[in-house]
């Protein structure tokens, strides 16, 4: 076997092993659509809120994007101007953060899409927007989601105050 024979056989493998992934992922995301559409209605808000936040710190820690502008916000948010087309800046007296997202569906993998999900999903993103802001800053943050993509706005818009 010749080295283009060789290449052109590891695309076919890599090419049907990604379909197999990506038919588990979507199995998957199905399955906890479902999950959530019978769980959901039987949590408080509060209870949702909670587990919802604290999904959300996960993701942002597992991401670990926050650590790599720690004392450096305007890093931070050239960095997801850049990369992810939201417009992020300060308030004149830097006490309020206000993050504006592009026109788009749901940024989350698992609800993109999901536009009859409930909304409290949403809160994931608090939990998201507090955990990385909390490291960037080294300080403490209360976040209010203003708009979101789940909640009938095509953006999602957050207002991140600083509290420390």
């Amino acid at each position: 076997m010749n080295r283009q024979e060789e290449l052109e056989s590891e695309n076919k493998r890599l090419n049907e092993l990604n379909g197999k992934l990506e038919w588990r992922y979507n199995h998957a995301r199905s399955q906890y659509f479902l999950f959530l559409k019978q769980v959901l209605p039987l949590l408080s808000t509060e209870k949702k809120k909670e587990i919802f936040i604290s999904a959300g710190r996960n993701c942002a820690k597992s991401l670990g994007w926050a650590d790599l502008y720690k004392n450096n916000p305007e890093g931070f948010f050239r960095h997801m101007h850049e990369h992810a087309g939201e417009c992020i800046s300060f308030s004149n007296d830097k006490k309020t953060i206000t993050v504006v997202t592009q026109n788009r569906p749901c940024d989350c993998p698992l609800m993109r899409g999901q536009c009859g999900m409930d909304g409290a999903y949403c809160d994931c993103s608090l939990g998201w927007q507090m955990e990385t802001y909390e490291t960037i800053l080294q300080k403490r943050v209360s976040v209010d989601l203003k708009e979101s993509c789940l909640r009938g706005s095509g953006k999602c818009v957050f207002e991140i105050t600083v509290l420390d």
